[in-house]
This record gives structure tokens, sequence and C-alpha cells, in this order.
């Protein structure tokens, strides 16, 4: 990792899935950094947080359902230390969605 990414703080935003989750890494004034998908396994939970390790200081993530999809990533990005915020899915009821 770059001195610029070591410096740089990120921000992790969870779109959970059944199967896969989609993650979005903003820095702290919201622009998109990168984007990726990982399986819904242990393994592709390790595989996101090292992901987001190579571009910067971790300290904040957004997962939606972390009552439901989102449980598992939720209680394994706080084991490392990460603070968690529980991101609501939108109301869809009459959108047709």
């Amino acid at each position: 990792m770059s001195e610029l990414a070591e410096e740089r703080e990120v921000i992790l935003g969870v779109d959970t899935h059944l199967d896969v989750h989609v993650a979005v890494l903003i820095d702290v004034v919201g622009r998109v950094v990168a984007t990726t998908s990982v399986p819904t396994t242990a393994l592709g939970y390790e595989q996101l947080i090292e992901w987001v390790l190579g571009f910067g200081r971790f300290t904040r993530a957004g997962i939606e359902g972390t009552g439901t999809y989102g449980a598992a990533l939720a209680r394994r990005v706080q084991e490392h230390g990460i603070q968690v915020l529980e991101i609501n899915r939108p109301d869809r009821s009459g959108t047709g969605i």
C-alpha cells in the first residue's frame, strides 16, 4: 500500500444479497474509489476486508440487512475492529420494484 493510501480513510458500503454482496468503497467526501462483489462465504468476507485495506484506513462500513443477509459479514467486519452502521433497505412499496 502506498503512503497516500495509508493516510486516506475509506468507507465501505455493502448491498447484501443471498449469494453475493456488492460493495462500493468511497472516500470521506463521497467519491467512489472502487467497487467489487464477493460471494457470501467466510472466504468472501475475508477477501472483501483485505481488498478494502489495500485502499487506505478502514474504520467504518455501512452494511445493508445486518439482521438478515448481511449479518455474518457485519460480525466479521466488527471482529476486525471496524464500526458497522446498519443501512436500511429503501421502502419499495408502491414503486413497482
